[in-house]
């Protein structure tokens, strides 16, 4: 006999949580709560006298997905991988993107602060355009193309931006990083061992929510790698 999927596979499971939950919305408040308080910290302890910034990942980040995702897993719906990103595109040009829970009141924070954000993502530059259509709609500051750093070639969730990160670094002092998963940390944790980054991400327990601001996204990241 035939066994049948799951209703409960985890793979929906976790856009479900990620799209829905109240759990979701108030794990983001918290993060950019945190994230105000750590900018204060760093802006009272810094002694450098060059321009402050932020580095914020977009998607999960800043911005939301979760409902591209959820339409993917309707009934019915097939996808090859060579379509997704156009049907991404698509959907990001239906204006139905939003920013996350929280994330444009930091964003306005900060510019107040005098700490100029800079988004650096590891969408394509075939989506520059929309991607700041998107941030000025949302009232999210510094939308413009010198502070949207998107990576050269094909829509990566995954991978690190270190060309990117370094443009900033060249004339900022950098106080925090904003990001869903480790790669998003500056590099920092390019090097995760043996054991998927536990060990390294324990060493430098003391700059999360310090330095480093993790958001909760369990629909996908580097951690899939040793699945």
């Amino acid at each position: 006999m035939e066994k049948k999927p799951s209703p409960f596979a985890p793979r929906e499971m976790a856009v479900m949580w990620q799209h829905r939950s109240a759990e979701k919305r108030a794990c983001y408040h918290q993060a950019y709560h945190l994230a105000a308080l750590a900018l204060d910290h760093a802006l009272e302890d810094s002694d450098s006298d060059r321009p402050k910034a932020v580095i914020l990942d977009l998607d999960e980040t800043v911005l939301d997905n979760s409902p591209f995702f959820a339409r993917l897993l309707a009934p019915g719906t097939t996808i090859t991988e060579s379509q997704v990103m156009h049907e991404f595109i698509e959907w990001l040009e239906g204006g139905e993107q939003t920013v996350q829970p929280g994330a444009a009141e930091f964003l306005n924070y900060a510019k107040s602060r005098g700490v100029e954000p800079y988004y650096v993502s590891n969408r394509p530059e075939a989506m520059r355009d929309v991607t700041i259509r998107i941030l000025k709609a949302e009232g999210c500051p510094n939308a413009d193309p010198e502070h949207v750093l998107l990576k050269k070639g094909k829509l990566n969730f995954f991978g690190h931006k270190h060309e990117l990160w370094d443009r900033v670094a060249a004339d900022h002092d950098v106080l925090l990083y904003v990001g869903d998963n480790l790669d998003d940390m500056g590099g920092a944790f390019d090097d995760r061992g043996d054991d998927s980054g536990h060990d390294v991400v324990d060493r430098n327990a003391a700059a999360f929510g310090t330095r480093y601001i993790l958001m909760p996204n369990p629909m996908y990241g580097p951690w899939e790698r040793n699945l």
